[in-house]
């Protein structure tokens, strides 16, 4: 799975929020695109919130919530999918390998690549705690696809310049700071301030 000009965005599961996320959503993909694809991964927003939260309460264990959060991040893609693709989000792996090779727009549902592909890849591995976010998902499937770059579509400018300070301040997770070495360029776009 290489691709030169395969660029992974990841929509914040806080922008699930905003009423005219798919009219700004839109308006950022048209004004990005310069050819190539763009496959979007979605955040879990709320969904993993209540995760967290019953985790707190009732001890879930960190393996089963990461789960349980992934599967959070499939219900948001759906919903993304909704508004950019018109289409339910791309499961297939060997699929969204042909579709890198054709300029568009794939949500994809992470899922089946954290399951089968991800934990036999070459490059750092996720771990199944809450130190993994959406945002290292997205770098993760960057690294693995190669990606010429990802993009974090957040809902404020960082308020720090290092990764490390970031994930201190929980802007990125705990983990990104760790595979930022392995990918080529970051972005990081505030989508909700719509200054881009």
């Amino acid at each position: 799975m290489k691709s030169a000009d395969v660029a992974v965005v990841k929509v914040g599961g806080s922008l699930f929020e905003v009423a005219d996320l798919a009219e700004r959503l839109g308006r950022w993909l048209d004004e990005r695109r310069v050819g190539g694809h763009t496959i979007l991964v979605a955040g879990g927003g709320r969904r993993v919130e209540a995760i967290r939260r019953a985790d707190r309460e009732h001890s879930l264990g960190e393996e089963a919530a990461h789960w349980r959060c992934v599967r959070a991040m499939s219900e948001t893609a759906a919903e993304l999918s909704k508004h950019v693709a018109s289409s339910r989000p791309l499961t297939d792996m060997s699929e969204l390998t042909q579709r890198m090779n054709v300029a568009g727009i794939t949500v994809t549902d992470c899922e089946p690549f954290l399951r089968t592909v991800e934990p036999t890849a070459p490059g750092t591995r996720l771990p199944y705690s809450w130190d993994v976010t959406s945002d290292s998902i997205a770098a993760r499937l960057a690294v693995v696809i190669g990606a010429r770059e990802l993009v974090l579509l957040k809902s404020a400018d960082p308020p720090a310049e290092s990764w490390h300070r970031l994930a201190e301040l929980n802007y990125v997770d705990r983990f990104f700071p760790t595979l930022v070495g392995e990918l080529p360029r970051v972005r990081v776009v505030n989508l909700r301030a719509g200054n881009w």
